[in-house]
């Protein structure tokens, strides 16, 4: 199959009659399927006039969807980080279904807070909130440009809580999950402990982000939470520097697949669960959990409470807090963790 890139193609597989069948449809957006297998061959000009034709497709201007696809086209949405972006997208295409061919008029009345906010309640969790907030948004930047004359969707606060923070690997638990997982799978979870680094960041450590330094090598991050405004600097540990010596010279990635390829966020946080079960550590532990091990490990690195803060995204008092916590959290850590923050004063 040939790769065109073209954006924002959703593909999907189905069995139909005992053959698998794989459709392409235009993500974020309702009935935009243009392709399916048998179709002509992908990346020819009848699929990418296929896909054009669908892209072009005007919306009614006094629906919703067109100021849906105002919003896609504003700088507010494009100014966005990639996986922002992406994420909206899955979101979005939900609220189209909902609200996409109502008149713009029903948004300015107030009716519509108790449509949307029963249309909110039927998710689970996080979508719930996510959902709700991405709606809003639209809303508020739409009210904002006078294309709606009221925004009947403030507030509405969130229905969600989850509380991770007494969650961290363990030195057993690590050492159970490292035993038996693949290397490149092994690598990523140590990289995650040592570095403290977001699965999103992780997927994309090179030798490039590597300085030497008076007092050893750092990894200098430009942080996706922050949308690249932030640099994290994180001392390279011991296990940090082995996984970094041991990458072959000709590869840019740090972290790849057992293929060899470049690890997807996701898709490296969905193996990380299921190797989890494997070896009988369950479903309580995420990748992102790795963060709060990573913080007693650039303690001990010698790393300082404001770095260690700068590459969390917390206060230095937040940042000397859950060191205390997550100190507590895990017995082979107590002592010299403990210690050394009786040492290192907030400044």
């Amino acid at each position: 199959m040939v790769r065109v890139h073209l954006k924002h193609i959703h593909r999907v597989k189905r069995t139909v009659q005992g053959r698998v069948v794989e459709y392409h449809s235009i993500r974020g957006t309702p009935r935009s399927r243009f392709w399916r297998t048998g179709d002509s061959p992908v990346g020819s000009p009848e699929y990418i006039a296929a896909y054009q034709a669908v892209v072009r497709r005007p919306s009614p201007a006094n629906t919703f969807d067109a100021v849906i696809n105002a919003y896609l086209e504003s700088a507010e949405y494009r100014d966005k980080a990639q996986k922002t972006r992406e994420d909206y997208l899955r979101l979005i295409g939900r609220i189209r279904d909902k609200f996409g061919s109502a008149p713009v008029e029903a948004f300015n009345r107030p009716e519509i807070r108790t449509v949307a906010l029963q249309w909110r309640d039927q998710f689970d969790g996080r979508t719930r909130d996510y959902v709700w907030a991405v709606l809003r948004r639209i809303v508020g930047w739409a009210n904002d440009r006078n294309l709606i004359r009221q925004h009947h969707l403030r507030g509405g606060g969130t229905t969600y809580r989850a509380n991770r923070a007494d969650i961290i690997w363990t030195t057993a638990e690590i050492s159970t999950f490292c035993q038996s997982a693949p290397g490149w799978l092994r690598r990523a979870l140590v990289a995650a402990t040592e570095t403290g680094l977001r699965p999103a960041d992780l997927v994309k450590l090179t030798r490039g982000q590597i300085v030497a330094t008076p007092r050893g090598r750092r990894l200098q991050v430009r942080t996706s939470k922050s949308g690249g405004r932030q640099i994290a600097s994180i001392p390279v540990t011991a296990a940090m520097a082995h996984i970094v010596d041991e990458t072959p010279t000709d590869r840019l990635l740090i972290l790849v697949n057992g293929r060899g390829q470049a690890l997807c966020e996701k898709w490296l946080s969905k193996a990380v669960r299921k190797h989890c079960r494997v070896v009988g550590l369950g479903d309580r532990l995420r990748l992102y959990d790795a963060r709060g091990t990573a913080c007693t490990r650039l303690l001990r690195a010698g790393a300082k409470l404001d770095h260690i803060a700068l590459a969390m995204g917390w206060s230095k008092k937040t940042a000397a807090d859950m060191l205390e916590r997550y100190a507590r959290l895990d017995p082979d850590l107590t002592d010299a963790i403990l210690d050394l923050l009786e040492n290192k004063s907030v400044q």
